[in-house]
């Protein structure tokens, strides 16, 4: 059986309104060589794939829950196809996507990685945003630091070659587990391609998601599950973690949980000295229980204004 040129992988868990949207995007590509297989943890995307009415789409229910990671993984050693992207159920590509990464692999066959820049499009149907990357586009070779220092990769706006993953497989047990893929293929040393065009739409949710204390446990499981060879990215990463150690012990501070907060804390300071001042902010909250009502007081009083700094940095796209 002659393998397609792309596998679009969707991993999907009882979204049917999303995964509907998704696989259109998929099958509406400018390359038609592709396959589009759908990694369903629940029970409801068959209906969807059957409604596509298009033969590259297939559909694969896992027998049990696997969680995130463990369904991309599945995906991943189906795939039938030279390249694969892992596309999530509530993201869109652009017609043109495939089209132009392709472009790229054709030019340079030595590149592991094409990826591209990203609009964020807002549930209230205002105009997208588009994604602010330091980045030049074009090839990046020793891209290890890079990875880690700008975090440019996104998930549903990236295609590599599926020989690659035999050799960064198994993933970590963690909704970061984008930073693990891509930050192990840089290690390896594939040369990265940047297209400095929006051609993958990222939905974005109203969710309490990034600040509860999974969202701070994943991205310290994400950054502990990598190493590089690289010294200037091993600094990089261990200031990360480091970064993702504080994070949480703040979370725990919050939730009067100061034994792990006084551990994360001691463990950050090791890996990152540079971080004094947060650490040791947070150590004195952690030493002291009223001080640590306290800190979640500020927190509340402060949460409205970080979320307008926040949307006050964002960079509109017109159209």
């Amino acid at each position: 059986m002659r393998r397609p040129i792309v596998s679009i992988l969707i991993p999907t868990f009882d979204r049917p309104h999303l995964l509907a949207q998704a696989i259109a995007s998929a099958l509406d590509q400018t390359v038609s060589d592709i396959e589009v297989v759908v990694g369903d943890d629940g029970d409801r995307g068959e209906a969807i794939v059957s409604a596509a009415g298009d033969a590259r789409v297939r559909h694969q229910r896992n027998e049990r829950r696997l969680g995130m990671s463990g369904n991309w993984q599945r995906l991943l050693d189906t795939a039938q196809g030279t390249f694969v992207l892992l596309l999530m159920d509530d993201d869109r590509l652009q017609p043109r996507f495939l089209e132009r990464c392709l472009a790229d692999f054709d030019e340079d066959p030595s590149l592991g990685v094409v990826f591209t820049n990203v609009a964020f499009a807002r549930e209230d149907g205002s105009p997208d945003i588009l994604r602010r990357c330091d980045l030049r586009a074009g090839r990046h070779d020793r891209f290890a630091e890079t990875f880690v220092r700008l975090k440019p990769v996104g998930i549903s706006a990236a295609l590599w070659r599926a020989e690659i993953w035999p050799a960064i497989r198994p993933l970590p047990d963690t909704a970061s587990a984008d930073m693990v893929i891509f930050g192990r293929i840089a290690d390896l040393g594939w040369p990265f391609s940047y297209v400095d065009e929006p051609l993958m739409r990222y939905r974005v949710h109203q969710s309490n998601y990034s600040r509860g204390l999974q969202f701070r446990e994943d991205g310290v499981r994400a950054w502990e599950s990598l190493s590089f060879r690289d010294a200037g990215a091993q600094r990089q990463r261990d200031r990360r973690l480091a970064q993702s150690l504080l994070s949480r012990a703040a979370v725990e501070v919050r939730n009067d949980s100061l034994a792990a907060a006084r551990r994360d804390v001691r463990r950050a300071w090791t890996l990152d000295k540079k971080s004094w001042r947060r650490a040791l902010a947070l150590a004195v909250a952690a030493s002291d229980r009223r001080l640590a009502q306290g800190a979640r007081c500020w927190a509340r009083l402060n949460r409205d204004r970080w979320a307008k700094r926040a949307a006050a940095s964002q960079h509109h796209v017109s159209g």
